[in-house]
C-alpha cells in the first residue's frame, strides 16, 4: 500500500509538473527528493495546523446552524469539487 501511496505522489507532482507553468522538475531526482520533503513536512506540519485550527473549526460550525453534509463521503466530494471549481474560476478570471 505505501508503495501505491509514493507512485501516486510521484505521478500526481509529475501531473502538477505538466499542468502549471511555475512548477517544473528537470529529472526524476528532484521529483523523488522533493516528493520526499513534501511528504515529510506534511507529516510534521499538518498534525499542527490541524490542532491549531480546531477552535475555527468549532466556530464556524456554529455560525451557519442550517448547515449540514450528511456523511464523510459526501463531505469529501464536495470539497473536492468545490475545489475544482474554484480553480477553473480562478483560472478564467
Amino acid at each position: 500500500m505505501s508503495e501505491f501511496l509514493i507512485k501516486l505522489i510521484i505521478f500526481s507532482l509529475w501531473i502538477i509538473s505538466y499542468i502549471t507553468p511555475w512548477i517544473r522538475f528537470f529529472s526524476p531526482s528532484s521529483l523523488i527528493i522533493s516528493t520526499i520533503i513534501i511528504g515529510i513536512l506534511n507529516a510534521l506540519i499538518k498534525p499542527i495546523i490541524l490542532i491549531l485550527t480546531f477552535p475555527l473549526t468549532i466556530i464556524t460550525l456554529l455560525i451557519v446552524p442550517g448547515f449540514q453534509i450528511n456523511g464523510f463521503l459526501n463531505g469529501l466530494l464536495s470539497v473536492i469539487v468545490f475545489s475544482i471549481l474554484s480553480t477553473i474560476i480562478s483560472k478564467l478570471i
